[in-house]
């Protein structure tokens, strides 16, 4: 009778063990499932936009776009007025050139030397 008892505790423990293992294994992998997840959505929305991007990259606006930009070319019937950049010099805005030091050279080389 007692051996009965051993062998049903026994029996019961490691059915437990077994149990648990199961559960947090199960509960690791849903972690994993739900990391997954979230990760293809964002995946889906980086592939939408690449889809995206590239249609307009293969349209005519986009080719339109660049040939007016990068290489300064425009349609027949259209006049290209080019405007300067905001920080070119304009004529009325000469800046004054910098301050020459008039001092002769022996005087810099002992002031450099000696103090």
């Amino acid at each position: 009778m007692r051996i009965k008892k051993i062998f049903w505790v026994l029996l019961v423990a490691i059915s437990s063990i077994n149990l648990l293992r199961s559960v947090l294994e199960t509960r690791a992998s849903l972690g994993r499932l739900n990391r997954l997840q979230e990760e293809v959505s964002k995946l889906a929305v980086s592939a939408d936009s690449l889809k995206k991007e590239v249609a307009y990259k293969e349209s005519t606006e986009f080719l339109e776009r660049e040939a007016r930009d990068k290489l300064g070319l425009v349609k027949s019937g259209e006049v290209l007025v080019i405007l300067p950049d905001s920080d070119s010099v304009l004529v009325d805005n000469v800046p004054t050139p910098p301050k020459v030091d008039k001092t002769p050279n022996w005087k810099k080389w002992k002031k450099f030397l000696l103090e």
